[in-house]
């Protein structure tokens, strides 16, 4: 898709030194036999009348030079691969990645905003601040489409709201819930592996003139980190006290069940770890089955309902 490094390839300097320290390692020491260095090396003796082998060979035994190269192999190896992973793996690294795809570079607001795909030109996009081709997508961003709102901008709010005109079309994402932060980082990473990664729009909320990320983009990522344990938590809470069945007809309006236990109106509290100023805690009810017949203010009855039946009807309050 373009937006993914190759595999590495080692240098050929990395190549030549695991040739050479491979042959030094394959290399037989000399073995000197008493005073008489210059003798000949004798390294296997066979006993020829019963056929039995023996062998005087001193065998392979590395030297302090043998043991610095392969040190010193393993250590460039580690760190090449240690460089790959990481610039593989986020792509917002700026210097790495940059000298691997040089075409990706910083734009200006006004630079981004002639890719609009008028006149033929490429279509680009911005989302948290990150700019990518989405030509091939002309149908969807092209002039006069469906998403064209989001073309030679960075309309980042848009992706949550669904607000394609007016004021609500813009860049800052401050106060978004935590689920909705996650939904924007699941966003960027659809056009990171559906389209071209290009560059980063500099200057803007989400990045300096020298590409390093801003603090929006840090609240951007706590607040998916958020999203998830909470969702981590709701599961739990599911398990817990599972969900009521549920069905709602013109004519008959709503009702709830329990196959097994009892329906409760189960009020839960989630208390997030990014609280906002002068924000009280969260209160969400649903109908959760309970296996005993106990009700208290956040584990009410039905209005109407008897607290030991198993299916209730729901009468909407007026």
């Amino acid at each position: 898709s373009g937006q993914r490094c190759s595999w590495w390839r080692p240098p050929w300097f990395i190549s030549r030194v695991t040739a050479n320290v491979l042959k030094m390692s394959t290399s037989k020491r000399p073995v000197s036999h008493g005073a008489d260095a210059d003798a000949p090396q004798q390294t296997e003796v066979r006993n020829g009348t019963d056929g039995a082998e023996g062998s005087t060979t001193a065998g392979r035994q590395s030297t302090p030079a043998v043991l610095w190269s392969r040190a010193l192999l393993l250590a460039v190896l580690g760190a090449a691969l240690l460089v790959q992973y990481f610039v593989q793996s986020d792509p917002t690294l700026g210097f790495f990645h940059e000298a691997k795809h040089p075409e990706r570079r910083a734009f200006t607001q006004d630079e981004l905003s002639k890719f609009t795909g008028a006149g033929d030109t490429p279509i680009y996009i911005s989302i948290l601040g990150q700019v990518f081709d989405v030509t091939k997508g002309r149908r969807h961003y092209g002039p006069g489409q469906a998403y064209s709102v989001f073309a030679g901008r960075d309309a980042s709010r848009s992706f949550i709201t669904g607000e394609f005109e007016g004021q609500e079309v813009r860049s800052d994402v401050t106060g978004l819930e935590p689920q909705e932060m996650k939904g924007l980082l699941e966003w960027r990473g659809f056009y990171h592996e559906t389209y071209v990664f290009k560059g980063y729009l500099a200057d803007s909320l989400y990045y300096d003139g020298e590409g390093e990320p801003k603090a929006l983009l840090a609240e951007v990522a706590r607040g998916a980190k958020e999203a998830e344990r909470l969702e981590a938590i709701r599961k739990a809470n599911r398990k817990k006290h599972p969900p009521c069945n549920m069905k709602w007809t013109a004519a008959e309006g709503g009702q709830v069940w329990c196959n097994e236990g009892y329906p409760r109106l189960l009020v839960e509290y989630e208390e997030s770890l990014l609280p906002k100023d002068g924000q009280a805690r969260k209160a969400k009810e649903r109908c959760a089955c309970f296996e005993t017949v106990g009700w208290s203010d956040l584990r009410k009855v039905y209005k109407g309902c008897k607290p030991d039946a198993q299916s209730c009807k729901v009468v909407k309050s007026t």
